[in-house]
């Protein structure tokens, strides 16, 4: 399952590629954005840690459609 390559991948991390936020961050965030669509949501803590994070970036709300 992807989410737990994510979840690991965040282990001691506060972004994919470590300290800061990256594409691959923004890519990944948007698609779980999407999912919410579906009311599916991220299981693990460190996923909805990390989404959190993610949508308390100001260019990242702007940039993604209202639910």
């Amino acid at each position: 399952e992807l989410e737990s390559i994510i979840e690991e991948g965040l282990t001691g991390r506060a972004f994919l590629a470590g300290g800061r936020p990256t594409i691959a961050d923004l890519s990944l965030a948007s698609s779980i954005f999407q999912l919410g669509f579906a009311d599916i949501a991220p299981a693990g803590a460190n996923t909805r840690r990390w989404f959190e994070r993610m949508l308390a970036i100001e260019g990242v709300k702007r940039s993604l459609p209202e639910k």
